[in-house]
């Protein structure tokens, strides 16, 4: 009996040790100087983009928000669908790691309609990260029997990495409308 309490005691022991040495360890990170920022899993999207989004740089101290932010910056870009960032001991001060999961970048939208006298049908193609940058790209057409349709966009919400906004959008349509002819 006296053996198995022993035992207990020692494990309770070692279980508060392992809990005040974590905590200790997070407590430590708190004010350190960001020396690097790895990304990693990054298929489609460039890590420069990846680092330019997230907010934090080398040179930055560690607050308790840092890597909460960073997540929440990445989350809410609509780019990845799965995002962890935690931070890693590194030479006098810390890394910050950000492990992404690109999100599938191409959507085909088809586009149908029947009307009297009119039968139409398209594709739309969206793509949400041009060149692993982010960019966002529309191309389009239609094809019918009484009028034609073609679309192109192009939406930059970082251009150069800054919070500039730049967007292209372009449109053909040819209607023929028989009253007036």
């Amino acid at each position: 009996m006296l053996t198995s309490m022993v035992r207990f005691a020692c494990r309770a022991l070692l279980v508060a040790a392992c809990l005040l040495t974590a905590q200790e360890r997070n407590a430590h990170a708190l004010g350190e100087i960001v020396r690097d920022i790895a990304v990693r899993n990054a298929m489609r999207t460039s890590e420069d983009t990846i680092r330019s989004m997230a907010g934090v740089s080398i040179g930055d101290t560690l607050e308790s928000t840092t890597l909460e932010t960073v997540r929440e910056r990445l989350n809410t870009s609509g780019m990845f669908s799965d995002v962890n960032v935690f931070w890693e001991p590194y030479g006098d001060g810390v890394r910050v790691v950000i492990v992404v999961k690109d999100k599938f970048p191409w959507a085909p939208v088809p586009t149908f309609s029947l009307a009297p006298g009119n039968i139409s049908f398209g594709l739309v193609v969206v793509h949400g990260n041009l060149f692993g940058r982010g960019k966002q790209g529309v191309v389009g057409g239609r094809i019918s029997t009484v009028d034609s349709g073609a679309m192109l966009a192009y939406r930059d919400p970082a251009v150069f990495g800054s919070w500039l906004y730049y967007q292209v959008s372009g449109k053909f349509q040819e209607v023929i409308a028989p009253e007036f002819s």
